[in-house]
């Protein structure tokens, strides 16, 4: 053989040997946990390879870990994938077999973003009790860091307010939380203070100042994601109970007198988490008085009447813990 031929040879070896490793499927380690009742292991894993040949179980090599929870929620299930390296994502769905399905579809997607996307029927739930592997004794997987949480957790913010109750009155806020966990149904509690800003009012004979002090409770029960954990819309009710304080200035035995103000309302809360324990808010909604106080010189020159319907306006900064 001459040196000619034997470089081509040599040059088809390597190109063959390089088209075999790109080719050749990742392997992956499968780290499952699920209820009774749910898909075995065995079926989420064909769930996997049926949609993309880029993928197969690993055997006793170093491989990626994929981490997938299976949990139940009261009529619902939900599931949690997450590679260690990753965020997690989170699927829930009423029966255990289609978020079983989900997941199967995400994970395929995520070792081959063209791994087929076609309908499958959901896996088959076998008789075989609860859970079918064990966390690696050695390093147990840490908790994802995108998922939301699953305990309750407590919230402390400051905030400003404007409502149209007299004009636009702005006030200082400072609040906080107890939030319970959830997919949709996770109720919120919020309980505040807040103090306005001073308000003038002046007709004909002089000048009245308005000042409000009120405490405010919030309940949201729902909670729809809009982009995955990070962007949040919540529908509120609330209930506000104070005093609004009146001074008069400028007219002859001139008085201050205080009202007890008492409002509902509802609104609606856009939650940006920018990180697991932080975030920011904007609140929009209407607030109805519930005692119409109004306010005169006498003889009965009018300085302010609580209109029916008022506009109302949020912003807020939360801390929350753990």
């Amino acid at each position: 053989m001459n040196v000619r031929g034997g470089a081509i040879i040599l040059v088809s070896i390597l190109l063959t040997s390089t088209a075999y490793a790109q080719d050749a499927p990742e392997p992956i380690k499968i780290d499952y946990e699920a209820p009774a009742g749910c898909p075995s292991r065995t079926s989420f894993a064909g769930e996997i390879f049926a949609r993309t040949s880029k993928a197969r179980e690993a055997s006793n090599e170093n491989a990626r870990v994929m981490h997938v929870r299976v949990e139940r929620r009261g009529e619902t299930h939900a599931g949690r994938l997450w590679f260690d390296e990753g965020a997690a994502r989170e699927v829930a769905g009423g029966s255990c077999g289609e978020v079983v399905g989900a997941l199967g579809l995400v994970a395929a997607l995520a070792v081959d973003p063209e791994a087929s996307m076609a309908p499958r029927p959901a896996p088959a739930v076998e008789a075989a009790p609860a859970t079918t592997e064990k966390r690696e004794p050695e390093r147990p997987p840490p908790p994802p860091p995108a998922a939301r949480s699953e305990r309750t957790r407590f919230g402390i913010g400051v905030g400003v307010e404007a409502a149209m109750i007299a004009n636009a009155v702005g006030a200082g806020r400072v609040l906080g939380e107890i939030e319970l966990p959830g997919a949709l149904f996770a109720p919120a509690f919020r309980v505040a203070v807040a103090r306005s800003l001073s308000v003038d009012r002046t007709p004909a004979l002089g000048t009245a100042t308005l000042v409000w002090t009120k405490a405010a409770i919030d309940a949201c029960p729902l909670r729809f994601d809009l982009v995955s954990d990070a962007l949040a819309l919540r529908p509120c009710a609330g209930f506000d109970i104070g005093v609004l304080r009146a001074e008069g200035s400028g007219v002859t035995d001139a008085r201050s007198r205080s009202r007890p103000w008492m409002s509902t309302g509802a609104h609606a809360r856009l939650v940006w988490s920018i990180a697991s324990a932080f975030s920011l808010e904007v609140e929009g909604g209407l607030v109805v008085p519930l005692f119409r106080e109004n306010f005169f010189f006498d003889p009965n020159v009018p300085i302010y009447e609580a209109p029916p319907i008022a506009g109302l306006f949020r912003g807020s900064a939360v801390v929350r813990f753990p």
